[in-house]
């Protein structure tokens, strides 16, 4: 099962517990204390021989070697099957940094800082770290490796207590003062501050005799076991006590500050997406104040920010002289006559009382009797009349909204809620806003049509009121768009708001209730924190933990209402519906409902409230995912499981079971389902499926379903209902797991070790064509460790296994490993041969992935022959296919060959923008794309952005990743070279040249040699060290330069440079005119004229080497900014 899908929880206060999931996983002690190690070490990577050193010094290296082994099987065996847990590559073992990994000592430190933030400390965070605090760190291992971190952790805890009885006496609550006192008695009885603060807190709740007491257990605790007396101020306080002087607290910290309030209060956000709405209200009001009455609906599901909007406009147009009265409406008194029109005048009629006939008063007093005062006598006086007397109130109504829009600047009635409004009620608004026509009089409501009910009037309104229409603007709220969510966020966010917006607007739909509340959770889940006196940040690893947000208590309020509304076949069908999750078919559902309930009036009134909505004939969707979720939730397990198999049943009867859409819907059914042999088999299809059609992500992510389910419910699989074996379904999906993770990740030739592994245990019970396969991954993954006989030989034995089964496809792909591998030692004339096989073969066949290898090895050729118009003219091909196949895990790798193109023709300006979405699409597929950030780098360091780009080599060769291999070292760190070079950093240049060359001289790959070559030869240049740099580059460099890195015109610069620095002005003359021939050959191939133009003349060390040939006073630091932009890494 992926990292990501999986919850560790580790607990090393007390004895270590490892939690997986909801499960406990029973460690043997030894493989506890080894994971406890290197948890407590993982922010970095531990070798093999300090981890033998810490457990077991004194035993020979091949016996401890064998010790570890032995504990590391135990560990991985334990954890099955989330072995990924312990990464280890090479002689270096670490804990995953993919994995997600709670623990409570970093918890513990976490809360610590979060409430030292502040002075005095916060005390809840206090309060929650001291009760992780179970026991001592790793209780029960006495190892050298644990005893000063145990007694750290105990330092602190003890000072956090500390802390927290201050807290808590600060705000007189003494039973936690008394509390936490006696919990630090209990870890370091001879604390006097805990017995002087449980004296004080004895004696400040009248336990005169307890605090008494607690002092005599204090003096007996210090004599019995130091031999020492109470501290002064100790015995001071047990005097003051005893004698009834009063207990004098200690010092008094200071009230915590008030929190920033930068967005504490979400309902504060500003309003954004809403300036069309706010606009069509203020023409509505210039309209009114003509001298015509308007009735303006705003109209919007649940959450839309109906609420919000007429606040705004409330506080933004009306200007001075107007009057604004604001009434409500509410569920609970939707058939009571009147009142809405109640609330309204119990706030309006005061107002203009004393200018109210006595009739109209005296028909406004059953209305509102509260105005009935004992100096006014129309009780006495008025006729005897009811609230039947509609004709009578409503004109009384009217004359009260006359009188009040007549004076000042206007009046505005404001209502929430319409729908919940009474008939009579409407009927008075409606005959007031056509008796005020002539008046500045706008009514501004809220309205939910979904919550219309079918006998309201507002139905028709106004064209069905009791008398004449009034006129009436309808204003629909839309949900916000996601650029409206990145100007909500921009102004409080430290950071770029693109990944969490996109988070955000993946919850939400652009619902607003929902978004305030799922910023709400994030900041309840500590993803969202701020600091005194800054802005909001997002944690660095926080997004990719909060992809299944909670749903808030007023979200589930709302969606539960607005369910509970609706009759019970309607109910009925949503249930149904929930479980069917999305493309809801109304021919399914017919065959899922009670046959009594009427399906389609159900249909009709679930449409009606906005609940789902009609995307094709027949054919439904929920209208935000929140309603489904909630719906779901509510269903009960076994009717669930019931439901999902129904649908899966039905399913397969229809025969919708080749496309991967109904294979992945049958195996989700059927996992819902438990049904877990059909669930295995379809997940096993759908990821096969997804992977032939270039699906990459889709693929990876059915195949650690449908593994997660062999792992864990092996035992109910019935082998003999599966067309093939468990072996067999397993190395598939790890096969297919093992090769995305290096497709996406940098389309290199590092596969995760841990599946490999697994993938040589299936070996013997496998057929000859995953025998095929198998060869062919381990082929690339010796190539990336150098073993050129190795790859040579495994690729070879794959391919003749393919052509025993006479699979051809299976040939072509080892024959295309058989030229990877060539192309990387450098064998330009083995290469060609297997080209002409491939092609042979291909002939034979005719799909597009075929062509897109065909076009790579072509561009691959063209790259090394430096035809760069061609390179752009297959990588726009390339790209073209890319974009067909819809496949976002690899969409990077082929922009990034566009970027690469464009930046060797010189058009930086498209280059940039490329790489950038290059980035963007690694990034949308949550994938490293490597290649894509150095070229993005390499850009962004000839814009002049040293800072950017250097940032981003660091994240990629300083952060730990267990897919970057060495032989994906190489071409960042030569690209960091090339950064220090630029500012002038010696010995930063020197570190990142001498990891390049570590790199290459572990790997042994022929085509990598030229670039830890050169960059040796730049540090050398830039620290002034010349005939060092020219020795560096005395091999014939130039016919090695197979890749887009360098160039052989960059190494004759380099070398004449070393010439000019030790004054062989002859020598570099000579190199920089076989530069110059160089770069004139190639553009001879570019066929368009204003790319020839471009790389000519826009490519600095194009141009650097046009004016050293003039120039013969150049300094070799004068080429150092022109290699900034030269080329790019894939």
């Amino acid at each position: 099962m992926a990292a990501n899908n999986t919850t560790f929880q580790f607990h090393i206060f007390g004895p270590p517990r490892l939690y997986i999931g909801q499960q406990t996983v029973d460690l043997p002690p030894q493989p506890a204390a080894f994971c406890s190690f290197l948890v407590l070490n993982r922010q970095r990577r531990i070798t093999r021989e300090e981890v033998q050193t810490a457990f077991w010094p004194d035993a020979a290296p091949a016996r401890s070697q064998e010790r570890l082994r032995r504990t590391l099987y135990l560990l991985r065996r334990a954890v099955e099957p989330h072995t990924y847990l312990v990464a280890s590559e090479g002689a270096e073992l670490a804990i995953a940094p993919e994995a997600n990994l709670w623990v409570d000592y970093e918890a513990f430190e976490t809360l610590l800082l979060n409430a030292y933030r502040r002075d005095p400390p916060i005390r809840q965070p206090l309060e929650e770290a001291v009760a992780l605090y179970t026991d001592d760190l790793l209780k029960d291992i006495y190892a050298d490796w644990v005893l000063l971190e145990r007694e750290h952790a105990r330092q602190r805890f003890l000072t956090a207590l500390r802390q927290l009885i201050g807290v808590c006496r600060t705000e007189n609550d003494w039973a936690a003062v008394i509390r936490y006192a006696h919990r630090l008695i209990e870890y370091d009885p001879f604390q006097e501050v805990a017995h002087r603060a449980l004296m004080t807190a004895y004696a400040s709740t009248g336990d005169r005799s307890a605090a008494l007491r607690q002092y005599q257990q204090c003096v007996q605790i210090l004599r019995d076991d130091m031999g020492a007396d109470p501290l002064p101020e100790t015995t001071q306080l047990y005097e003051d006590i005893r004698q009834g002087r009063g207990v004098t607290s200690v010092e008094i910290v200071p009230a915590a500050a008030k929190p920033d309030p930068v967005m504490t209060d979400l309902r504060t956000l500003p309003l954004v997406g809403r300036d069309h709405e706010l606009g069509e209200i203020a023409a509505e009001w210039r309209i009114c104040r003509s001298g015509n009455s308007r009735l303006v609906l705003v109209t919007g599901p649940a959450g839309m920010g109906k609420t919000r909007l007429v606040a705004e406009a409330i506080a933004r147009l009306p200007g001075t002289g107007v009057t604004v009265i604001t009434g409500n409406c509410y569920a609970m008194e939707a058939g009571t006559p009147y009142q809405l029109i109640a609330d309204l005048m119990r706030k309006a009629a005061g107002l203009v009382w004393d200018q109210l006939s006595p009739a109209v008063r005296s028909d406004l007093l059953p209305l509102v009797p509260a105005l009935l005062t004992d100096d006014r006598s129309e009780a006495g006086n008025r006729s005897p009349v009811t609230l039947d007397n509609n004709i009578r109130l409503q004109e009384a109504v009217t004359q009260v909204i006359r009188q009040l829009a007549a004076q000042g600047e206007g009046l505005w009635l404001v209502s929430e809620d319409l729908h919940w409004a009474d008939p009579a009620s409407l009927a008075c608004l409606n005959h007031a806003l056509r008796r005020c026509s002539d008046l500045p009089l706008m009514v501004l409501a809220t309205l939910r049509d979904e919550e219309v009910s079918f006998d309201s009037p507002l139905m028709d309104w106004p064209t069905s009121s009791v008398h004449a229409p009034a006129p009436t603007t309808l204003i629909q709220l839309p949900p916000l768009e996601r650029e409206q969510l990145d100007h909500l966020l921009e102004p409080f966010i430290e950071q770029d708001t693109s990944p969490l917006a996109a988070l955000v607007y993946s919850e939400t739909a652009g619902n607003p209730l929902f978004i305030v509340e799922t910023l709400r959770a994030l900041i309840q889940q500590g993803v969202l924190y701020s600091e005194p006196g800054k802005g909001w940040r997002v944690r660095s690893d926080g997004l990719s933990q909060s992809r299944d947000l909670p749903v808030s208590d007023v979200v589930l309020r709302l969606i539960r209402g607005r369910i509970r509304r609706l009759s019970r076949a309607a109910q009925e069908v949503l249930t149904v519906a929930a479980v069917i999750e999305h493309d809801i078919d109304e021919r399914l559902l017919r065959l899922l409902v009670d046959p009594s309930l009427s399906l389609d009036l159900a249909l009709d009134e679930i449409l009606h409230a906005f609940v789902v909505a009609e995307t094709a004939p027949g054919l439904y969707q929920f209208t935000h995912i929140k309603v489904r979720e909630v719906l779901y939730a509510d269903i009960s397990t076994p009717r669930r499981r019931f439901l999902h198999r129904r649908i899966a049943e039905i399913l397969a009867q229809q025969g919708k079971n080749e496309r991967l859409a109904d294979i992945s819907r049958l195996a989700y059914h059927h996992t819902q389902a438990r049904e877990w042999t059909l669930a295995l088999l379809h997940g096993w299809r759908a990821a096969l499926t997804a992977w032939d059609a270039g699906a990459l992500a889709e693929a990876h992510r059915y195949a650690e379903v449908a593994q997660n389910i062999l792992d864990q419910y092996q035992p109910e699989l019935d082998p003999a209902a599966l067309p093939e074996s468990l072996a067999a379904i397993r190395f598939d999906l790890l096969a297919l797991r093992a090769e995305f993770r290096r497709r996406a990740a940098t389309a290199g030739l590092y596969y995760p070790p841990d599946l490999l592994d697994e993938i040589s245990i299936l070996l013997p019970q496998l057929d000859h064509s995953r025998q095929a396969r198998a060869s062919l991954q381990q082929a690339v993954h010796s190539l990336g460790k150098g073993d050129l006989a190795a790859a040579r030989e495994t690729a070879g034995r794959g391919r003749t296994f393919y052509a025993r089964v006479q699979d051809r496809g299976g040939e072509l792909d080892a024959v295309q490993h058989q030229i990877d591998i060539a192309y990387r030692a450098g064998e330009m004339v083995t290469v060609r041969r297997l080209l002409d096989e491939f092609s042979r073969l291909a002939a034979q066949g005719d799909t597009l992935n075929i062509h897109q290898v065909l076009a790579g090895n072509e561009m691959r050729l063209a790259v090394y022959n430096r035809e760069w118009m061609r390179v752009l003219q297959l990588a726009q091909e390339l790209t073209s296919s890319q974009q067909r196949q819809f496949d976002p895990a690899v969409a990077w790798l082929s922009l990034a060959d566009l970027g690469l193109a464009y930046m060797n023709l010189g058009n930086y300006e498209q280059a940039y923008t490329v790489a950038l979405r290059a980035v963007a699409a690694s990034e949308d597929a949550q994938v490293l794309g490597l290649g894509a950030r150095v070229l993005l780098a390499r850009l962004e360091l000839g814009r002049g952005s040293f800072d950017v780009a250097r940032s981003i080599l660091l994240d990629l060769l300083e952060t730990p990743d267990p897919l970057i291999g060495e032989s994906e070292v190489v071409s960042p760190a030569l690209a960091l070279v090339r950064c220090c070079v630029a500012v002038g950093d010696v010995e930063e240049a020197r570190r990142w040249a001498k990891r390049a060359s570590q790199a290459v001289s572990l790997i042994r790959l022929p085509i990598l040699y030229p670039l830890s070559q050169v960059a040796w030869a730049l540090a050398r240049l830039v620290a002034g060290r010349y005939d060092e740099a020219r020795k560096r580059l005395s091999y014939p460099l130039e016919w090695m330069s197979l890749i887009e890195d360098i160039s052989p015109q960059e190494i004759f610069v380099l070398r004449a440079a070393a010439a000019q620095g030790i004054n062989d002005q002859e020598t570099a003359r000579t190199w920089l005119d076989q530069a110059h021939d160089t770069i004139h050959q190639q553009s001879m191939a570019i066929s368009e004229p204003l790319y020839r133009e471009s790389f000519l003349s826009r490519i600095p060390l194009h141009r650097f080497v046009d004016r050293a040939l003039v120039d013969s006073a150049w300094k070799p630091q004068d080429i150092f900014n022109p290699l900034v932009i030269n080329s790019s890494e894939r």
